[in-house]
């Protein structure tokens, strides 16, 4: 398989499925591709069964105060970003299967 052709089945991955219960055997007709090479083809690609959540979208006022944030600090070097702290505003739940207990 070509380089193009596995990014086209990469985009077709994450474009087709609206439904998040869809699974690889569910894709592999209209890929004409077999289950392990799907598998390893999307993980290749970063795309894990792990689908992140929607976030809501971001209001005019976080918008702005977001901007003036990142203004003023435009001048800094990677040196002055060493001390401040990030944090995730997004939550990753993992349910238990037979294997994980």
């Amino acid at each position: 398989m070509t380089p193009e052709q596995e990014e086209a089945v990469a985009k077709f991955v994450k474009e087709k499925p609206k439904n998040p219960q869809s699974t690889c055997p569910t894709l592999v007709p209209e890929l004409q591709l077999s289950t392990m090479k799907l598998h390893t083809l999307l993980r290749g690609k970063g795309i894990r069964k792990w689908r992140a959540r929607k976030r809501l979208p971001l209001d005019t006022e976080v918008a702005a105060k977001r901007l003036a944030w990142e203004i003023k600090r435009k001048p800094w070097t990677a040196e002055d970003f060493e001390g401040v702290i990030w944090s995730d505003e997004c939550t990753v739940g993992k349910c238990k299967t037979a294997s994980t207990g």
